[in-house]
Parts: structure tokens; sequence; C-alpha cells
């Protein structure tokens, strides 16, 4: 397992790309996100999901969020972008917000733009699958400080930085206009259902 030390790092963008394309081989690493520290695969890549999966000990039901630089890419996995969409994200993107949507193939992805200056070099190079570095159930500042001796193995490479507040994002599950509140964490959910009242009815 490779260590890095982004206070060491002289130039983060060629490190930010050569993590990219570690990742895009099917490597899973831990890096530093605006909230907690992250496990991550490329979000095409099915064996290095399932490796997450086992790493983690999370039940296989549970998707993983999807980490994107920027609203723009939106469309590259098929998740339409409306204006209920388009406000959240002007509101909080990027910050801790996880806005759950249906795809045009049916599918669901959690997908959010992270406030994190070298997360975002890194997705720069593709979208990321990401959950929190823990064994489920688990805490992610325990994991942390425990060097992630609580996963069941080891990813490839951990990059290590300072991460956000510390509290996990908050995930709503959005459907045209009306919002439906799936864990609340770093943004009030009553603030979202505030503003997509505001903008709803304005629009």
């Amino acid at each position: 397992m490779d260590h890095y030390e982004l206070s060491a790092i002289e130039d983060e963008a060629a490190l930010a790309e050569l993590l990219a394309k570690r990742l895009a081989a099917g490597e899973v690493g831990i890096l530093p996100t605006d909230t907690v520290h992250g496990i991550m695969c490329a979000f095409d890549n099915g064996e290095a999901r399932s490796r997450i999966y086992r790493m983690k000990g999370r039940d296989l039901s549970k998707e993983m969020q999807v980490l994107i630089g920027s609203g723009d890419e939106m469309a590259s996995l098929g998740v339409p972008y409306g204006a209920a969409m388009a406000a959240l994200a002007a509101q909080y993107w990027p910050g801790p917000l996880t806005v759950v949507l249906a795809a045009n193939d049916g599918r669901e992805h959690g997908i959010r733009v992270p406030d994190h200056a070298f997360l975002r070099r890194v997705l720069a190079h593709g979208a990321l699958n990401a959950t929190s570095a823990n064994r489920a159930g688990g805490s992610p500042t325990e994991s942390l400080a425990a060097g992630f001796a609580d996963l069941a193995e080891m990813p490839d490479f951990v990059v290590h930085g300072e991460a956000g507040r510390g509290l996990a994002s908050t995930v709503i599950r959005l459907s045209g206009w009306r919002a439906e509140c799936l864990r609340e964490e770093a943004v009030p959910f009553s603030e979202i259902e505030a503003l997509l009242n505001e903008v709803s009815d304005n629009a």
C-alpha cells in the first residue's frame, strides 16, 4: 500500500493525474474529502466496487456516492439536470449535499460535487464511486485515527490530507421539485426544502 502526504507534495496536479490513472486501472484508494476520508474507485469498475463492499463489510443493497468534478458532468452519467437540481447545485455544490436522482436507464445515483481542491483535481479525470473510509457501522473519525485498521483489507493507496468538518453529507432523493430526506447531516433538510419551495414558486 502506498502513502502520499499532501502537505509534502509540490505538484498536486501531477499526483492527481497519477492517482486518477491508478483508479482508472481498477485500483482502490482512500482520499480526503470536504466531509470525511473516503474509499474510492472508478465509477464504471464493477470489480473495484465489489472490493470496496468487501473492505467495509457493506450491505450490497446500499449504493455508494458518485463524486463528480462539476454539475456539467451529470449528462455523462445519464442523469437529467432539471431546474430543481440546478437550483440545488447553485446553492450547495461544491459542498456536502448528495442528491439521489433517477438516471435514464432506471438506476438511481447519489451524486455530489465535493468542496475539496485536490480531490476535484482527481475528479477532473473521471467520476468516482465513494463511501466513507470505515467499517460499515463504524466511525470515520475512529477509523482514520486507527490507520483504517478496521477495514477487512487495505486499499492500494492512501492520500493523507486534511478532510472537512467530519460530518457526512446530507442525502436527499429528488423527484421533480420534491425532496425526500434520506440522511440529515451537514446541510439541514429544512433549509433545502425552503430553497426548493422558493425557487419552484418563482419558476
